[in-house]
């Protein structure tokens, strides 16, 4: 996870996910610092990691994930990518 500065927060890992884990339960795994609004509108909404998080880069910025190629705006059921 590199942010747009390219300061890297975690290198490439292997995490076990067992059933009924979400990507956000994986995140939470990685140990890397978290401001979430787990009772949000959407769910779970990541709001920052490591301190970056939306608006940290501009208007547009903020996480994402990316599954299958699709992108979606972060959620208790994806994986982060700074965009």
């Amino acid at each position: 996870m590199v942010d747009p500065k390219g300061e890297t927060y975690l290198e490439k890992t292997r995490y076990e996910i067992e059933e009924g884990e979400t990507a956000y339960t994986l995140l939470k795994k990685t140990g890397l610092a978290l401001d979430v609004d787990e009772h949000s509108e959407y769910g779970v909404y990541v709001k920052a990691i490591e301190g970056w998080g939306e608006f940290s880069d501009g208007s547009m910025s903020g996480w994402m994930y990316r599954i299958t190629m699709m992108v979606r705006p972060i959620s208790r059921d994806s994986l982060p990518h700074w965009s």
